[in-house]
C-alpha cells in the first residue's frame, strides 16, 4: 500500500510540474532546472541519455541550450553521451544539429550511441515569451518518457542569447512595440475661471464626468521601462456653475497627447507600472455653453499643456494584457473662448481643467 502512495504522489507532482511550467512564463534559468528535473525523475542509474537534437532559430542558442543541460543532468547523477561522441556521428551522417529529425531517425542515432533513451527539443518564439519543448524517448520503444513545454520569459539573459548581434538572430525575441485602446471616465475636480463667474462671490461649482477613450502605442527598451504615447479623447470636459440666481453649463471636447515614461516594476504573473509625462491638450469644436435655458455654441481656441501620471496594473490574455489604468492630469492653465461681452467679440478662461481618469483596455505585443 505504501509503495502505490508514493507511486500516485510521485504522478501527481510530475502533473503539477508539467501543468506549473506551461501555465507561467519563467527565468531561463529556473525553467531549466524544471526541465532537469522531469527528465531526472524518469531516468535509473542504468540509463545512458543523449541529447540528440534541439532545434531553434540560431545554433548558437541550440549549443547554449543543450551545453546547460547537459550540466544540469550531470550534475543530478544522469548518466549522458559526451558532445563529441555525438556530433562525430552528425559529420559522418552530414547531419546538422539545428535541422529537423524525426523520432525513428533519432533513435537510429541513439542506437549507435549505445543510449537507453535520447532526447528533442525546439524552441518557439511566441511574441511575449520564448517556448521550450523537450520529449525524451526510448530507444528500445520509441514511447515517450517526458513531454515537457515551458514557457520562458525574455529577460536580460534571453535577450542576450536571442539578440545578440553574434547570434544573428533575425529579431527573435524583439517584442519592442506594444498598441492597444482603453475606454473608461473621468472623474473631474476643475476650477471655474475669472472670466466665466466673475470676482468677489465664491459660486457653487460641480464639475463633469467625462468620457475618456484612447489609443496607445509604445517601444519597450526593455522589460521594464518603455516610452508610451498616446491619444486621448475627452469628451464632457467641463462644468456647472451656479450663483447669483442662475447656472451655467460648460461642456467641450478635447484630444489630449501624452508622451508618457513608464516603469513597469512588476512583470510576472500580473504587470504593475508608474506612469508619468506630459500632454497638450487640444479643443475640438466648439464649447456648449448654456445659462439657465439659454445656450449657445462658442468658438474655442488655442491650447493647454499639462501633466499626468498614475499607475497601470495587467493581467496576461493570450499574445496582451488586459489593463486598468488610473491615473489624475492637470492642465497648466485654461482654454480660452470667444465671447461678446457687449464690448465686441473678446477671448474668455473658461476653467482649469483636473481630472481623475480611470479606464480599462487590452494591450498587444507586437
Amino acid at each position: 500500500m505504501m509503495k502505490y502512495k508514493i507511486l500516485l504522489c510521485a504522478f501527481v507532482i510530475s502533473l503539477f510540474m508539467s501543468y506549473t511550467a506551461f501555465g507561467q512564463i519563467l527565468p531561463y534559468n529556473d525553467a531549466m532546472k524544471i526541465i532537469v528535473s522531469n527528465i531526472q525523475s524518469k531516468t535509473t542509474g542504468n540509463d545512458i541519455v543523449a541529447i540528440v537534437n534541439f532545434k531553434t532559430t540560431t545554433s548558437q542558442f541550440s549549443n547554449r541550450v543543450i551545453n546547460d543541460l547537459t550540466n544540469e543532468l550531470i550534475a543530478e547523477k544522469v548518466r549522458i553521451i559526451d558532445r563529441e561522441n555525438l556530433d562525430k556521428i552528425h559529420a559522418e551522417q552530414q547531419y546538422q544539429l539545428s535541422g529537423y529529425v524525426d523520432d525513428k531517425y533519432a533513435v537510429s542515432i541513439g542506437h549507435e550511441l549505445g543510449a537507453t533513451a535520447i532526447i528533442l527539443g525546439n524552441g518557439e518564439n511566441m511574441a511575449d515569451y520564448y517556448r521550450l519543448n523537450f520529449r525524451m524517448l526510448s530507444v528500445e520503444t520509441i514511447e515517450i518518457l517526458v513531454q515537457i513545454s515551458i514557457n520562458v520569459k525574455y529577460d536580460s539573459t534571453m535577450r542576450r542569447l536571442l539578440n545578440d548581434n553574434t547570434y544573428n538572430s533575425s529579431g527573435i525575441g524583439t517584442t519592442h512595440f506594444m498598441i492597444g485602446t482603453r475606454l473608461g471616465a473621468g472623474f473631474e475636480i476643475n476650477t471655474a475661471d475669472e472670466d466665466m463667474v466673475g470676482t468677489g462671490y465664491s459660486p457653487k461649482e460641480k464639475s463633469n464626468i467625462a468620457f475618456n477613450a484612447a489609443l496607445i502605442g509604445a517601444f519597450r527598451f526593455n522589460d521594464m521601462w518603455s516610452i508610451q504615447p498616446e491619444i486621448n479623447f475627452m469628451v464632457n470636459n467641463g462644468m456647472e456653475i451656479s450663483g447669483h440666481g442662475y447656472t451655467v453649463k460648460i461642456d467641450y471636447t478635447t484630444i489630449d497627447i501624452p508622451l508618457l515614461l513608464r516603469w513597469n516594476f512588476i512583470q510576472s504573473p500580473i504587470v504593475a507600472g508608474i506612469i508619468v509625462g506630459p500632454y497638450i491638450s487640444i479643443p475640438l469644436g466648439k464649447l456648449n455653453l448654456s445659462i439657465d435655458d439659454r445656450g449657445s455654441a462658442l468658438d474655442t481656441s488655442g491650447h493647454t499643456f499639462g501633466i499626468t501620471g498614475g499607475f497601470v496594473i495587467g493581467v496576461k490574455a493570450g499574445p496582451g494584457h488586459f489593463v486598468f489604468d488610473m491615473r489624475y492630469l492637470n492642465d497648466f492653465k485654461s482654454l480660452y473662448v470667444y465671447e461678446d461681452f457687449g464690448e465686441g467679440l473678446q477671448e474668455a478662461n473658461i476653467c482649469i481643467r483636473r481630472s481623475v481618469n480611470v479606464t480599462i483596455g487590452y494591450e498587444l505585443s507586437l
